[in-house]
């Protein structure tokens, strides 16, 4: 039975909305407009741009290094394996005498190349913390420059 994944999702989920919100931020800070909310609201909402497409723009408008960029694409591929696969238990048996058996939760996730692959949930859980803790900074400094 799952019982902390949910919770665990849930945290992904907000955590990975407030970091869109930092990058929405950002952008509108750069590009100054008259109409701060409404570009805020219509041109930056996902339905219109993507949460990729801004994470494409941020290197036309400031100096990122490339492994922030990389790194913000890994979090939004971790947001989307959690947000759209349920995690399973996986019963992981061990040959042998005097080896236990043991459970796991697995994502499966399609890669870019259309792959299918099997990710241990809180390996991955454990890598968006990582990340966050890079890419956040950066694009805190990077919108404290701009204000």
């Amino acid at each position: 039975m799952l019982e902390k994944e949910p919770k665990r999702i849930g945290d992904m989920l907000n955590q990975f909305y407030n970091l869109e919100l930092r990058i929405n931020d950002l952008i509108t800070i750069f590009f100054k407009p008259e109409k701060k909310k409404e570009f805020f609201n219509i041109m930056l909402n996902t339905a219109v741009t993507s949460y990729g497409a801004k994470v494409k723009i941020l290197p036309n408008l400031l100096e990122i290094d490339k492994r922030i960029i990389s790194d913000l694409h890994e979090l939004g591929r971790i947001r989307n394996g959690v947000a759209h696969v349920a995690p399973h238990l996986v019963l992981i048996l061990k040959e042998g005498k005097g080896k236990m058996n043991s459970l796991t939760t697995k994502l499966e996730i399609m890669q870019s190349n259309g792959k299918i692959v099997k990710k241990d949930f809180w390996e991955l859980s454990d890598r968006f913390n990582e990340l966050l803790d890079i890419v956040v900074p950066v694009i805190s400094g990077h919108t404290k420059a701009l204000e």
